[in-house]
């Protein structure tokens, strides 16, 4: 064992490969941290009607749809050399400057909004194709035996994260209810701003 091995690839736990793992944590984190606060945001503070509710729904939707060309930009139009690493990065900068930038407004603004949910979601989206397109990347190294391990490994990270980004998520926006503990808006979309 003088240092002659190769390294495995495949290990998530890796210094080369954590970042891929706290990806996919700070994605499924965030996703569903705000969802909560930004309905209950919606309803009792902007007094927005359903309708324009939907209008943000479809606008947080919407994006998802444009996975493919983030793929095929990454693969296409390398950044300094690199595919992967410089659209993450850019992913989540995108996410957190919007966040943060609504989070500091302290505007109560259903236009800026729109745009917060939907400039966020880009970023969100960019960060899940970069980190999936290293995890199959990196697949194609996994033993026989272990196929899929990697993937099924990365998508239990996120879930996991998930569930821990929703019980937040309706944990911190209950401070009419809870005598004033908890954050407002502002500072839930500071916190989820603050993650990538």
């Amino acid at each position: 064992m003088g240092g002659s091995e190769a390294l495995d690839p495949c290990d998530l736990w890796l210094p080369c490969n954590i970042s891929i793992a706290f990806t996919y944590g700070v994605v499924g984190c965030v996703m569903s941290l705000i969802l909560t606060p930004l309905n209950v945001y919606q309803v009792h503070t902007l007094d927005a009607e359903p309708v324009v509710q939907t209008t943000l729904v479809i606008l947080q939707q919407l994006p998802w749809s444009l996975k493919l060309l983030f793929g095929f930009l990454s693969d296409l139009v390398p950044v300094g050399g690199m595919h992967r690493k410089p659209y993450l990065l850019s992913g989540a900068a995108l996410y957190s400057s919007i966040f943060v930038a609504y989070g500091l407004s302290e505007q109560d603004s259903l236009p800026l909004l729109a745009l917060t949910v939907f400039v966020g979601t880009l970023g969100i989206i960019q960060m899940d194709v970069m980190a999936d397109t290293m995890v199959v990347e990196r697949s194609k190294f996994e033993a026989e035996e272990r196929k899929g391990q990697l993937q099924a490994t990365c998508y239990s990270i996120r879930f996991g994260a998930s569930f821990a980004g929703a019980l937040v998520g309706s944990s911190v926006c209950n401070q009419k209810q809870w005598n004033g503990w908890g954050l407002n808006f502002h500072q839930v979309c500071l916190l989820c701003g603050s993650l990538p």
